[in-house]
């Protein structure tokens, strides 16, 4: 029987650091049916609850022109991004404009869940300060997007394939300011990896020919 796809989101959170833009990663506990042990951006579902959320007009036209999507859907989109990383880190935006629709991805078909899921980038908010405030995770730290994947590499890190697909753009630039234009200037595509796991590791092909290796146990 195959498993439905539920909407969900994703944001990066980021700020400028020493080494370049960081992220806020949170390693998902061990116990997670979907992920467990990953470092992932803050994130979840679409709720029903998101579909009435306070979106100024601007944003909602903008991520639906990005994801080509209704109006309604950008507005839960938005809604469920602010939402999430509320729950998740503590930090609370001023208002959904700070959310910059990015990539979506579509987790593959033989996953225990399967999720729709937009992509944000959103700078950290001046004063702000997120903290490990969920459940679901057992550790949460800022972290250079640069070492992120070199820990990844070293087998000290786990992360799905659109982590570090993420982490990957985002080490391209220097500064926060300087990702979010960018991003704001390239096409969005649906993504649907194709993922093979052999020995431990998973091999995942892109839309366009790429492959993301990456371990599934930690060394």
């Amino acid at each position: 029987m195959s498993v439905p796809i539920d909407d969900a989101v994703t944001v990066a959170l980021l700020r400028d650091g020493e080494h370049g833009i960081e992220t806020w990663l949170l390693t998902r506990v061990r116990q997670m049916v979907f992920a467990p042990g990953m470092s992932v951006f803050p994130g979840g579902r679409v709720e029903e609850v998101d579909a009435v959320a306070d979106v100024p007009a601007q944003a909602i036209s903008l991520t639906a022109s990005r994801f080509g999507c209704s109006a309604a859907m950008a507005r839960s989109l938005l809604g469920a991004g602010v939402r999430e990383t509320q729950e998740e880190t503590g930090v609370r935006f001023a208002d959904a404009s700070a959310l910059r629709p990015f990539a979506r991805w579509v987790t593959p078909e033989h996953a225990p869940r399967r999720y729709d899921t937009r992509f944000f980038l959103a700078a950290l908010p001046a004063g702000a300060q997120p903290a490990n405030v969920t459940t679901e995770s057992s550790v949460s730290s800022w972290v250079p997007v640069a070492r992120a994947l070199e820990e990844v590499e070293g087998r000290s890190r786990l992360m799905l394939p659109p982590t570090i697909v993420t982490c990957g753009w985002l080490a391209q630039h220097d500064r926060v300011a300087a990702a979010l234009a960018a991003a704001d200037a390239e096409p969005i595509h649906v993504e649907r990896p194709f993922v093979v796991t052999a020995d431990g590791r998973s091999s995942t092909t892109l839309s366009d020919g790429r492959v993301i290796e990456a371990w599934r146990e930690l060394g």
